[in-house]
């Protein structure tokens, strides 16, 4: 989650051929740290590039066809 200036930041993507709004997302590769792949989501999805300054939230959410993901929300 980015917040500056009392503002969030969102980014537009297309899930099932329609736009969405959603916060900077991604994966986790094997290599990485939490960190590294908050950092490079962001970047790659916003051309920011930031610290994760808190951990806020740690969620299990589970995809229309019941797949599980674990997810974690950061303050940027």
């Amino acid at each position: 989650m980015v917040q500056a200036e009392s503002q969030f930041l969102v980014v537009e993507e297309t899930i099932h051929g329609q736009p969405r709004w959603n916060q900077p997302a991604g994966h986790l590769e094997a290599d990485k740290t939490l960190i590294e792949a908050a950092q490079r989501e962001l970047w790659e999805e916003s051309g920011i590039r930031a610290l994760p300054q808190a951990l806020l939230q740690i969620y299990q959410w589970i995809a229309p066809d019941n797949t599980p993901f674990l997810r974690f929300l950061f303050a940027i």
